[in-house]
């Protein structure tokens, strides 16, 4: 995973572009190569296309791993902000809506992992994958999306899109 820090407001309009393979392990493990380097803190990222539960009992393979994810949640002027989910216990920053479950971990979405041991190993099959129903999963942002309305339309052979949004002063 990354984790970008940008001083101030430097970047209000700014986008990152990130690209990568979207994973489907049917046939194997998602690895995720923590180490134990340093004082044991890794940032990993959801490589699945859908959400997926830290404390699903079927999928993980967690070896000299902490029992415990960690989310930034850029909803805190004041500086870095963490929900956490330590052995199926929440914590939750006050702007949080109470429903969040951080345990489901929303697609694309970084994360934070502590190794206690040599060699740690963290991997995930399809097992780990939720449909989060009634359960809220959050994917944490500085800011709210726009209110914008997106139109896709898509054939076997063609794509066109438009987007509508308002704007102050237009």
């Amino acid at each position: 995973g990354y984790s970008v820090y940008v001083r101030g407001n430097l970047v209000t309009s700014t986008k990152f572009d990130l690209r990568g393979t979207i994973v489907h392990a049917n046939d194997t493990d998602f690895d995720f190569h923590v180490t134990d380097s340093g004082d044991g803190w890794n940032l990993v990222g959801n490589p699945f296309a859908s959400t997926i539960d830290w404390t699903s009992n079927t999928g993980w393979t967690k070896t000299n791993i902490d029992n415990a994810v960690y989310i930034t949640t850029n909803t805190d002027p004041s500086g870095t902000k963490f929900a956490s989910c330590v052995n199926g216990i929440h914590t939750l920053p006050p702007s949080a809506d109470a429903a969040t479950k951080v345990n489901l971990i929303a697609s694309g979405q970084g994360f934070w992992v502590h190794t206690n041991g040599a060699n740690p190993v963290l991997k995930a099959n399809e097992n780990v994958k939720r449909n989060p129903g009634s359960d809220k999963s959050t994917f944490w942002r500085t800011s709210a999306p726009i209110n914008q309305l997106r139109i896709n339309l898509v054939s076997a052979t063609n794509a066109d899109a438009t987007v509508v949004y308002f704007t102050d002063g237009a």
